[in-house]
């Protein structure tokens, strides 16, 4: 009979990307031989369909903690368990889903005419089909699995689970951040050798009972060859993580040396101008003492040129009738200022006298009016009385 496979690797931050690069398939691994990338198509995941970003989950996980003191960089923070059995397991899920099929006919279309076995033999299909039956027959063993996973370690902390079916034994990687009970993280809380052996025996008793598997008999030779088996294909995993760091460090290393080259051109163009920039000023500030001398040498032969000017008899002749002109034209100029602000200041007294007089009239109107106003109430009255009377 098949019996269970259940194996747990801790692991630090520095190794979420090798792990990650393996789970999802990001790169062509160079060292694991037995993966056939052209059956990759039909691995699926249990735990996020999309590919995530590994480091960054355990990050968000971590902050939510909320914890007192900061994680260390050598603490383990991510727990990968492997879910698996034997080829043969798996192979008889795929026939229960390929005669489920032949029940109502679905796999008659993949049925190889030329054999005359019957139909119901799943062997002489092809072998795209037969993954393809083996495929949908594990996906519910995984998904059972990973739904014990939640419910023993807490869904929240249960990150990936990963199925791959392009190697030689369909396995889940299914990724666990350690979190204990009361929120702390440590994996040796959690993962004792106590609580590993018992997590054997129930998954057998939960998990490998519904599909009729058997747990492994503890320090058998047969689980002794699987754990030998899963640390070889660890140190294969680990090798093609190194690689991976290896050739992203490259990446960055060609990345630093491009832009540093970038930058010894920049600097090498900078000081290029600089140096261009001090010539310039040189020569400017040459040309400036240049142009201040003929500056000055052209202000002193003005100089003499306008006296030599002067001195002569017709030109200084004409320049003192316009100086005698200009002085006259400035007194004449100050009469007639002279003489219209007093022209101004005798309408100003006119007006004002205007005015005074205006107000007096309309003062003896107003009094008039109020006396011709008192008389003819005083008539009304009179009139009215001797109406009265009559």
């Amino acid at each position: 009979m098949s019996m269970c496979v259940v194996h747990m690797q801790k692991m630090k931050m520095s190794a979420m990307g090798g792990i990650q690069s393996h789970n999802q398939r990001e790169h062509e691994s160079k060292k694991n031989k037995e993966i056939d990338y052209e059956k990759s198509q039909f691995n699926f995941d249990t735990v996020n369909a999309e590919n995530i970003n590994y480091q960054r989950a355990v990050k968000e996980r971590i902050a939510e903690l909320n914890l007192k003191k900061a994680v260390r960089k050598d603490a383990v923070v991510y727990c990968s368990f492997i879910v698996s059995s034997d080829r043969e397991f798996f192979f008889q899920l795929g026939k229960q889903i390929h005669l489920e099929r032949c029940d109502d006919e679905r796999a008659r279309n993949w049925w190889d005419s030329g054999y005359t076995q019957n139909y119901d033999d799943m062997e002489l299909y092809s072998e795209e089909y037969q993954t393809e039956c083996i495929r949908e027959g594990a996906e519910s063993f995984f998904q059972y699995a990973t739904e014990f996973f939640k419910e023993r370690y807490g869904e929240e902390n249960v990150l990936n689970g990963t199925v791959h079916m392009d190697e030689a034994t369909p396995h889940m990687h299914l990724g666990v951040v350690p979190v204990t009970s009361d929120g702390r993280l440590s994996a040796k809380d959690i993962f004792t050798p106590l609580e590993l052996k018992q997590l054997q025996t129930d998954f057998a008793e939960i998990v490998g009972a519904k599909y009729g598997l058997e747990r492994g008999k503890e320090g058998s030779q047969a689980k002794h060859l699987d754990e030998v088996t899963f640390k070889l294909k660890q140190r294969a995993e680990q090798l093609d993580a190194l690689e991976e760091q290896v050739r992203v460090l490259q990446s960055e290393k060609d990345t630093l040396e491009q832009n540093n080259g970038t930058l010894i051109k920049d600097a090498e163009r900078l000081i290029e101008d600089v140096e261009r920039l001090v010539e310039r000023k040189s020569t400017t500030e040459k040309e400036i003492s240049v142009l201040e001398a003929k500056k000055d040498v052209l202000e002193a032969d003005e100089q003499v040129i306008v006296t030599k000017f002067l001195e002569q008899p017709k030109i200084k002749d004409i320049f003192n009738r316009f100086k005698d002109w200009w002085k006259a034209e400035i007194e004449r100029r100050r009469e007639q200022r002279e003489e219209k602000q007093a022209s101004h200041q005798e309408q100003k007294k006119s007006v004002l006298g205007s005015l005074a007089d205006y107000e007096k009239q309309i003062a003896e109107m107003r009094s008039n009016k109020e006396k011709n106003g008192g008389i003819a109430e005083r008539q009304k009255g009179k009139s009215n009385h001797d109406r009265d009377e009559r």
